[in-house]
């Protein structure tokens, strides 16, 4: 019946800004709300990415005989509003991760982490980071308004972040935290290149490979983690990892196939093994 009630909802759209405002606010983190917050607006999301995915190809079918626009101030803000913006959430995680990961190790931290994880100030970065990643759809306009090849990588891994983590987020999944602490770090620095590329500024080419790189480790990271909660959890029973088999699914179809993407586009483009075409989507 809740399923139904879900799937009824995703023609409704609803979004509650009072009750958001007011968990952000807060002096004191409150996940339970903040998840309940997440769960009632998956509809949302969906609905987020349905228009997203109409409006870019729509706009790059209306691009085709256009020239490109001049975007340049506003895409240079953007990047640094990221880039300072995953950094701020980065480091707010930085102590409570790392104690915690001393304390209990890696293994516990990927199973049995929750409360140290979603709550207190990374848990209000983790929450932050989810919610920003539905402004992020913005990097595809810039995209598609300045006429540059628009990859399936790109809208695909943009898309099904956002419907992954709200869909998820409630589960409270402590595995979770390290990717997405991995991946604030990632985005700090990739933003930050982004932002001195918009400036005219061209770093080394090793930059762009090394951020690649870091982002393929991620997923190797978070490969590790599925794999030990599936043999200690699942196979074995030998202890709980806080995790359902349903989110347990869904991340490893997220995880492997951002594992293949990110590496076929390192090989294609940062190698001479695979060929040079595009994998722009017509």
């Amino acid at each position: 019946m809740e399923r139904q009630l879900s799937y009824e909802r995703l023609g409704q759209f609803t979004f509650n800004h009072t009750e958001l405002g007011e968990i952000l606010t807060e002096e004191v983190f409150n996940y339970k709300r903040a998840s309940k917050w997440m769960d009632d607006h998956v509809g949302l999301a969906v609905q987020a990415v349905i228009v997203y995915l109409v409006l870019i190809f729509s706009i790059k079918f209306w691009m085709r005989n256009r020239q490109p626009f001049n975007v340049k101030t506003p895409l240079s803000i953007w990047n640094f509003i990221i880039a300072n913006l995953s950094g701020a959430c980065a480091l707010a995680m930085s102590y409570e991760y790392f104690y915690t990961l001393y304390m209990f190790g890696v293994n516990s931290t990927i199973c049995e982490a929750r409360d140290e994880y979603f709550t207190g100030r990374i848990g209000y970065a983790v929450f932050v980071l989810m919610l920003v990643r539905l402004p992020e759809f913005i990097d595809s306009f810039f995209i598609v308004l300045r006429k540059q090849p628009l990859l399936f990588i790109h809208w695909y891994h943009h898309a099904v972040t956002l419907l992954v983590g709200w869909m998820t987020y409630s589960a409270g999944w402590p595995a979770s935290v390290h990717l997405i602490f991995v991946n604030s770090v990632v985005h700090m620095v990739m933003y930050s290149y982004f932002f001195i590329a918009s400036q005219g500024i061209r770093p080394w080419p090793i930059v762009a490979k090394t951020i690649t790189f870091f982002q393929i480790m991620q997923f190797f990271m978070s490969l590790y983690g599925l794999i030990y909660v599936a043999i200690t959890h699942f196979f074995y029973d030998m202890r709980d990892c806080q995790v359902e088999p349903e989110q347990f699914t869904i991340h490893w179809m997220m995880v492997v196939s951002y594992t293949y993407l990110f590496i076929d586009f390192f090989i294609t483009r940062y190698t001479d093994w695979g060929n040079k075409k595009s994998k722009e989507i017509d």
